[in-house]
């Protein structure tokens, strides 16, 4: 009985963390594979997901950067400096006004670049700014990953990334090159009470595992 019990306890835990894992991401094409464009790049007016109010949204395949140089996620990301510093953005859609989300992208500084900066934001509100000053120096895309906790003030919010001109410092690929992005992410956060009772789960589960572990170490007493 003693057992089943423990099974029971280890089946609501485990569905638990199910649950708190299960918050869909809320970004369309979020690591920029649709479309394809094979081992080259090309630009377009709009993908999926994204809009741009520059000249266009360049998708480049990890191919053309050399060096060894990969996609954070996938073969593709997506290069903010087309012609020049653009912006891209993507209105994001089903959020809970009040509701906090965990926002993650991926920053890569590519080779040849000069030195490039890019602004993020959130609901109209500046999250970030990162920053490429290598001068292009790296032989292949270096990635860093950027994570920020946002809140929802209506159910539908803009995030944007927005290429900066950086004047009077030295840009040995032009304003063309620079500002990659990737593994773009939006997710709602956990709610307090699935955490609350996780914890109370695994405490259960604890005590079950200590009891069962218990008995088999008793004397058994034979008549």
């Amino acid at each position: 009985m003693k057992r089943i019990a423990v099974f029971v306890i280890a089946g609501l835990v485990f569905g638990l963390v199910g649950a708190t894992r299960s918050n869909a991401d809320l970004i369309t094409n979020g690591s920029f594979e649709s479309p394809s464009v094979g081992g080259g790049w090309s630009a377009f007016s709009s993908i999926p997901g994204w809009n741009t109010n520059g000249n266009g949204i360049e998708i480049d395949n990890d191919a053309v950067f050399g060096g060894g140089s990969v996609a954070y996620a996938g073969s593709q990301s997506l290069e903010i400096n087309y012609t020049q510093p653009e912006d891209v953005y993507q209105t994001v859609t089903g959020l809970t006004p009040g509701q906090s989300y965990i926002l993650t992208w991926a920053y890569g500084d590519r080779p040849d670049s000069g030195d490039e900066a890019m602004q993020v934001y959130f609901g109209g509100g500046l999250i970030t700014t990162d920053y490429d000053l290598l001068n292009g120096s790296n032989p292949s895309v270096l990635w860093s990953l950027n994570t920020f906790v946002v809140t929802a003030t209506s159910s539908s919010e803009v995030l944007s990334f927005d290429g900066q001109n950086f004047p009077g410092v030295d840009n040995n690929g032009g304003p063309s090159y620079g500002n990659e992005v990737d593994a773009v992410s939006l997710v709602a956060t956990p709610e307090p009470t699935s955490l609350v009772l996780l914890g109370s789960g695994l405490g259960l589960l604890a005590m079950g595992w200590a009891f069962s572990a218990q008995r088999k170490s008793m004397p058994t007493n034979i008549a």
